[in-house]
């Protein structure tokens, strides 16, 4: 059975009231991890695709198949963040001509 996260924090919270208590725990842990409140980044609409198999992201840093609009774009995000914050220090280096990358 499919369930709704809701549009808004406040709604997900008023949404996880209702659900028995054996449920609540566990769809608590899957909001939090896939925020599906928030939008997906600007930066990370650009490269969404279709092809036969439905909608793709396919970011240089980011990478989703079969992306469905509005359940993880929060985690997606996240995923956006984190690997900017790996990525950019040692492409800084890499253009100014220091060689950063010694282990992949």
């Amino acid at each position: 059975m499919q369930k709704n996260f809701g549009k808004s924090r406040e709604e997900f919270e008023a949404i996880l009231e209702h659900l028995p208590d054996a449920e609540r725990e566990g769809f608590r842990r899957m909001g939090e991890m896939f925020k599906p409140w928030e939008t997906l980044h600007p930066e990370l609409a650009l490269y969404l695709y279709e092809d036969h198999m439905g909608t793709h992201l396919k970011h240089p840093l980011v990478f989703d198949v079969m992306y469905c609009p509005g359940l993880r774009d929060g985690m997606l995000n996240e995923q956006l963040d984190r690997a900017r914050a790996t990525a950019e220090p040692d492409l800084a280096g890499l253009l100014a001509g220091n060689d950063t990358w010694t282990v992949y």
